[in-house]
């Protein structure tokens, strides 16, 4: 029979390497035969390199038996709970490109015993240098895990890790498992304060809160997540300390979540339950203001100052403070799904901020503003219910929405505002503000009133059952009030005094004693408004006009008969213009047609001979000194305008 060479070099090798090995203390022996022919090299792992080369075994165990064994836990690999490289290098003095058989074991759970689940890697190779990574991660370690490694080396089959095998070499080493740094701190299983183990976490890490009244103040100086285990109504910090904020952050990135905070009344008005200074990206999320036995009562629920990125939702505010959140010289402020009731002075108020966003809030039952805007640039105001504030006192002050001091770029947009003991929505000294589609009803005062105001544009609002009027804009220019409605408030529907440069376009009033009030207004644009009278009293005034000029009146449905026009300081040079300046392209019942056009008056003389939509007699306007010489055969809404 012939023998392969390989079988015969292995018999060779065998026959001439038998020896004993180290005694690996309490682990198991493990060796080759002979690590004469082939060794391990060198074993290298990140910054870890150890080679100790050819011919390092030397029977010095009690029984003299292996050589291919050596002890190197002197030697540390450091590893982290996660992924890292491993290197292994073979050496060979005899025929290259063998197959060598590597195994590496690693004693996890410190029982000095190599099991299978142990075998962390198991590979055959040819070539001389093996590398290989070796994953963690899924270890749960809570802290450092020094352990021993062994690494096995073996010719012809891999090796068992006890045991004598053929050809090769075992190496022991000592690993150190590094734990990740610890991300939770718990309270009070670990610490017994909020602020002991704050202080001891490390940025990013969070801070769990298990159930229970701390009577302490926390400040957050490190971006981290400060969080209750089961929410606000489990979880109370309840200040000491007079004058102070309860909770206090001063990091970039820091949450809370899930507190009621409380504390001792302020003599100075100058505490807050969440004060957030400096504090970018912060986020203060289903939190609730306590309430406390004490008359006194803190200044702010949440006072954010110079802090911009900052989420603030979910909060629950009807303990009283002056006012429930309030911000301050930020920007980009978020302001959302949260509830504010019956604060001193305001539910949310924003002072000298830019881009502010403060969407679907109940805010009610707030002693002065629901929602105060202040100095602002920049901000949207939508979905919010803004109603209830119920002092009668002062009942020009107690608002729903509150815009004032030149604050611009704001819009307020489908807001509902109602009940309040004064405006539904109050704009002072703004410019360049939208107030679309809101509901302001039930009012005791106006539903939406605007007072010194540029480049407004009022629309889509509906205003309705108010004490006094539904809309009143008040010396305001370049704006636009287009497409609202007002109905049944109790003195007048839309009430426009002062207004310069401006076009009132595609409103409808009814069922107001005063529909449409025109006062001390000049160079604006009447168009396309709907007037009906609800009312049954002839003697009433349905569009008032007084000391009003250069405006041009057309395409309008008065729907009320014309000796309810009323007007008062117009005199014959006044220029009051019952029809289009310019020809207008109009499409009547199929047909174009190019005309000036006037008015639909209900008691006019509807005659139109030739069907152009232009009846054929003017229209005698009483006590205007004009008349209207286009005045419509039908409603405004039968012509389709070009």
């Amino acid at each position: 029979m012939k023998i392969n060479p390989l079988t015969q070099l292995t018999l060779i090798l065998t026959w001439l390497c038998f020896c004993p090995a180290v005694n690996a203390q309490n682990y198991c022996e493990n060796s080759a035969d002979s690590a004469q022919f082939f060794w391990i090299e060198s074993v290298a792992s990140g910054d870890f390199y150890h080679s100790a080369g050819p011919l390092q075994g030397f029977p010095n165990d009690q029984d003299l038996m292996y050589h291919g064994y050596l002890d190197y836990t002197d030697f540390t690999i450091p590893w982290q709970q996660g992924s890292n490289s491993l290197e292994l290098t073979s050496g060979t003095v005899v025929i290259p490109d063998l197959e060598m058989h590597w195994q590496v074991w690693v004693d996890l759970n410190l029982d000095h015993v190599f099991s299978e689940d142990e075998l962390l890697l198991s590979v055959s190779s040819f070539d001389d240098v093996v590398s290989e990574t070796i994953d963690l991660s899924g270890l749960n370690l809570s802290d450092d895990l020094v352990t021993r490694m062994r690494v096995s080396m073996a010719f012809i089959m891999p090796a068992e890790p006890c045991g004598v095998f053929n050809m090769g070499e075992v190496e022991d080493y000592t690993v150190m498992i590094q734990a990740p740094p610890k991300s939770i701190w718990r309270v009070p299983e670990e610490y017994d304060t909020i602020q002991a183990a704050v202080d001891a976490a490390n940025p990013g890490d969070k801070v769990l809160v298990n159930d229970g009244i701390y009577h302490e103040h926390v400040t957050v100086n490190k971006p981290l997540v400060l969080e209750s285990v089961n929410g606000s109504a489990a979880t109370l910090i309840a200040g000491t300390v007079a004058n102070m904020h309860t909770i206090i952050v001063r990091a970039p990135d820091v949450t809370i979540n899930g507190f009621e905070f409380t504390g001792v009344e302020s003599s100075n008005n100058r505490r807050s339950g969440i004060f957030v200074s400096g504090g970018d990206n912060a986020k203060i999320i289903n939190n609730r203001c306590g309430f406390t036995s004490s008359d006194r009562f803190q200044d702010k629920g949440i006072y954010v100052v110079l802090s911009d990125n900052v989420l603030i939702e979910g909060l629950i505010c009807e303990a009283p403070s002056s006012e429930g959140i309030f911000i301050s010289n930020s920007s980009n402020t978020k302001v959302i799904n949260n509830y504010i009731a019956t604060q001193k002075l305001r539910g949310i108020s924003i002072d000298l901020s830019t881009d502010t966003e403060i969407r679907d809030n109940i805010v009610e039952n707030n002693t002065y503003q629901g929602i105060y805007i202040k100095r602002a640039t920049g901000a949207l105001i939508t979905g919010n219910v803004c109603s209830g504030s119920e002092n009668q006192a002062l009942p020009n002050q107690h608002i729903g929405i509150y815009i004032l001091d030149y604050s611009e770029q704001i819009s307020v947009i489908n807001n509902q505002c109602h009940n309040n003991s004064g405006y539904g929505i109050h704009l002072y000294n703004v410019n360049d503000v939208e107030v679309i589609g809101n509901s302001t009803e039930n009012n005791q005062e106006i539903g939406i009133y605007t007072f010194y105001s540029y480049d407004l544009l009022v629309s889509d609002n509906i205003s309705a059952y108010n004490k006094k009027y539904g809309i009143q804009i008040w010396s305001s220019l370049n704006s636009q009030i287009l497409a609202n409605q007002t109905h049944d408030n109790l003195e007048q529907g839309l009430f426009l005094i002062s207004i310069r440069h401006s076009q009132v376009s595609q409103n409808y009033s009814w069922n107001n004693p005063i529909e449409m009030n025109l006062d001390s207004s000049s160079y604006s644009v009447i168009s396309k408004n709907i007037i009906e009278a609800g009312l049954e009293d002839d003697s009433m005034c349905q569009l008032k006009i007084r000391a009003s000029d250069d405006n041009d009146i057309f395409l309008n449905s008065f729907l009320f008969n014309s000796n309810e026009i009323c007007s008062s300081e117009i005199s014959e040079y006044s220029h009051l213009q019952w029809y289009s300046t310019d020809d207008i392209e109009y499409i009547y019942q199929g047909e174009l047609y190019t005309s000036q056009l006037g008015n639909y008056y209900l008691d006019g003389d509807h005659i139109d001979t030739n069907d152009d939509g232009v009846t054929d007699l003017p229209f005698e306007l009483i006590e205007h000194y004009v008349n209207d010489p286009f005045p419509l055969a039908d409603e405004a809404n039968a012509y389709i305008i070009q």
